[in-house]
């Protein structure tokens, strides 16, 4: 559907492909198989092939919601996406993740997804293609990810040869914030503690609303103390007390 979309309103080429999970999957096709040139294609948690178990799920799941469409919204449809997306180790951890995974199917309709799901079951490989793609792809995964897991990724950064692979540290199917994904830039051990508390050192290039604290949280490590010690290139002196200021010199203001 979305290339007869495109085809009709003559887009031939776009700065973009981005997908997320099966998305991603439709992004690497549209660019090899129906030939939508882009400046790059952005895969997180991405697919190239299901193996056989993710097949024949998907397939059950299909035949599933197929014969009684009412299983998407009741129990089964709820145990269905938890089983496809989180490990249980990180739905035990993650009540308030686990809670949006289980809204998710209440955003579409039991037959579309039963026709996606019946889709995928059938989907070609992908992977000896993506050796002739010439696109830069830039892959995004959570090494929790239990829906694409980190191996599905792998695959499509180790055969594209201008793909890059990035490993979220302990997360799941996103580092999820309410204003959008986020990540730190660095992080480094400053200090382990004895074990209560420990001291990192993060970078980040943005400044969002209590950004550091809600993303440590969103990993169930909440932030007792936080000191900023450095803006840009310039490195906040260690006596400067609250309030009081220090000027830069010339050189370090150009």
């Amino acid at each position: 559907e979305l290339a007869a979309m495109l085809a009709e309103r003559g887009v031939a080429r776009v700065h973009a492909l981005v997908g997320y999970s099966t998305g991603a999957y439709r992004a690497l096709d549209l660019a090899m198989r129906v030939g939508i040139e882009a400046n790059v294609i952005v895969s997180l948690a991405g697919v190239a092939c299901f193996d056989q178990p993710a097949r024949e799920t998907r397939a059950a799941l299909a035949a599933r919601l197929a014969a009684d469409p009412a299983a998407l919204h009741g129990g089964d449809g709820r145990g269905m996406m938890r089983e496809l997306m989180l490990s249980p180790a990180w739905a035990a951890a993650h009540p308030r993740d686990l809670a949006r995974v289980l809204e998710w199917p209440r955003t579409t309709r039991p037959a579309a997804l039963a026709r996606e799901l019946a889709a995928l079951a059938r989907s070609r490989d992908l992977r000896p293609e993506l050796p002739r793609l010439r696109t830069r792809v830039y892959c995004r995964v959570g090494t929790l990810d239990r829906g694409c897991p980190p191996a599905w990724s792998a695959d499509i950064a180790g055969l594209a040869p201008r793909a890059t692979l990035e490993l979220v540290f302990g997360c799941g199917p996103a580092l999820l914030l309410e204003d959008g994904p986020a990540k730190f830039d660095e992080i480094h051990v400053v200090n382990r503690g004895d074990g209560s508390h420990q001291w990192f050192r993060v970078v980040l290039h943005e400044g969002r609303n209590r950004e550091v604290r809600r993303m440590w949280d969103s990993q169930g490590f909440p932030v007792s103390r936080l000191k900023r010690i450095r803006s840009g290139n310039v490195e906040l002196p260690r006596g400067l007390r609250p309030g009081e200021h220090e000027l830069l010199p010339a050189e370090r203001v150009r």
